[in-house]
């Protein structure tokens, strides 16, 4: 997971793909954002506070990625943070880390203040700001790349013990605020066209990658664009699909002949190898029947398992099921061999 949170924040710490992220998001795809509006910020905030037993104390985190952005002469505070699980109290975690960015803007303002030499009175003297003084506007994105559907909170009431159509919820609802994640769920994204940079195809072959004939038919009709991905956004969906090591077999055998990388071929090889190893396990497991007939049935049934496997996306389940008994018989039985 680390491996592949870095490949992504790598892909999306480049100006123009982070702007256009925000601009598929935000403004369907309208290039509203320029990579020259935004300006790279500590990811780390943390406020210090007294604590009467232990001392001085600092609550700090840390985000994926965070740039400043400017809107003509507004300016907003963007961030991401991506998920490959669902984390299940990610209101009050995403709540606490724009909590945190705004008491450092409010920090900032009364440094300011003091730096400038202000005298201020009265309230404004105990707030530390005055009342004219203004915040910019955090976002946070929760990129969420997993394979199960997120079936975590997505507001504060949701992670709430109480029933919110009770007539006691809606007594207390004015006096309790809400919070609400942004969450982007990278298979569940309709509009790929709103991205113009390669994030459109990063995230498309991320969509389809449970589904191998889907994928396959993905990359086989954005050949062309995929054969001129630079090396950032390879490297990025390698690690999103969790085939790095085969994958890159291809980019090497390219990079040799000095040719493009081929995604439809690189598909291409990873399901012969698939099926080779599923001829290969087959084979094994039917000579240890110990008869021609059970050789023949039991590769047929194990290159039937090691296809069904490749075409759901559970890879990781074949050399499992090869030298365990009872997960292979339980999966002969799932898919009906």
């Amino acid at each position: 997971m680390a491996k592949q949170d870095f490949y992504l924040n790598r892909l999306l710490r480049d100006p123009e793909r982070f702007a256009d992220f925000f601009n598929a998001l935000l403004f369907k795809g309208l290039q509203i954002l320029h990579a020259t509006d935004l300006e790279n910020m500590e990811s780390r905030s943390g406020v210090p506070f007294w604590d009467s037993d232990n001392g001085r104390q600092l609550v700090q985190r840390q985000r994926d990625l965070m740039m400043k952005a400017g809107f003509g002469i507004c300016f907003a505070v963007l961030g991401t943070e991506n998920q490959n699980g669902i984390h299940y109290a990610m209101p009050v975690r995403n709540m606490l880390y724009d909590s945190l960015e705004y008491t450092r803007q409010v920090q900032e303002l009364e440094k300011a203040h003091k730096a400038a030499g202000d005298h201020l009175k009265g309230d404004e003297f105990l707030s530390g700001i005055t009342k004219n003084d203004k915040l910019c506007p955090v976002i946070t994105v929760i990129l969420y790349y997993g394979k199960e559907e997120w079936d975590g909170s997505q507001t504060l009431y949701d992670m709430l013990d109480i029933d919110t159509e009770s007539e006691e919820f809606h007594a207390l609802s004015d006096y309790l605020p809400n919070y609400k994640i942004n969450l982007v769920s990278v298979r569940n994204i309709e509009h790929l066209e709103y991205f113009r940079t390669s994030l459109q195809y990063v995230f498309g072959m991320i969509k389809y990658s449970t589904d191998k004939e889907a994928l396959y038919r993905y990359a086989r009709d954005n050949r062309e664009q995929l054969m001129q991905l630079d090396e950032d956004s390879v490297m990025a969906i390698f690690s999103l699909l969790g085939e790095t090591r085969r994958l890159m077999r291809s980019v090497r055998k390219a990079q040799l002949n000095k040719g493009g990388f081929d995604m439809c071929q690189a598909i291409d090889e990873l399901i012969m190898d698939g099926e080779k190893r599923g001829r290969e396990i087959g084979l094994k497991q039917g000579k240890m029947l110990g008869e021609k007939r059970g050789e023949r049935r039991g590769e047929a049934r194990m290159s039937s398992l090691i296809l069904e496997l490749l075409r759901s996306g559970r890879q990781d389940m074949i050399e499992k099921a090869a030298s365990d008994g009872k997960l292979r018989n339980r999966l002969y039985k799932e898919y009906h061999l």
